[in-house]
């Protein structure tokens, strides 16, 4: 192989999506949908737990060890908006991402877009340091590293809580 051709080779082969974001494609299915064919306005809630579920066992950290330590992260929040209709038969891409992190909470926000990268849905989702003992922990760094590796590769949540008021 010349080194052209290796240097075409590197140039045209995709990056890595950075573990910092977990992307999957789906398709709107009929469990998904309504008489109408529309998605079901709840529905994007499972891409979004589906897609932190693949982050944070990507990370290291699988919810199900997460539920068995001495701190885990139960949802106290959830927020939906649907920009678009999405409808049976339409391809998806899913990505979610660590968008806020707090003392004791963290955000993720999940964005479904179509394939020509339009987003048709955000989901947001957070979740609180709990300690079995009762305690207040803070939020793990490993959430931190997260939230810094997106915000380098340019994933943030699109709006702030005050552009939503």
């Amino acid at each position: 192989m010349t080194a052209s051709e290796i240097d075409s080779s590197t140039q045209s082969a995709p990056d890595p999506a950075p573990l910092c974001v977990d992307e999957y494609p789906s398709r709107v299915s009929m469990h998904h949908t309504d008489a109408a064919g529309v998605v079901y306005i709840g529905h994007p809630v499972q891409w979004a737990q589906v897609g932190m579920e693949n982050l944070f066992r990507a990370a290291g950290h699988p919810v199900e060890a997460l539920g068995r330590a001495d701190v885990h992260y139960p949802m106290v929040r959830q927020v939906i908006n649907h920009h678009r209709k999405l409808r049976l038969g339409d391809a998806l891409v899913v990505r979610t991402f660590v968008s806020h992190v707090g003392n004791r909470s963290f955000t993720t926000t999940t964005q479904v877009a179509g394939p020509d990268g339009a987003v048709h849905v955000t989901v947001e989702l957070t979740g609180v340091a709990v300690g079995r003992d009762g305690s207040k922990p803070a939020a793990g760094t490993w959430l931190r590293d997260l939230r810094s590796g997106a915000a380098r590769h340019g994933w943030t949540a699109d709006q702030t809580k005050e552009d939503r008021l």
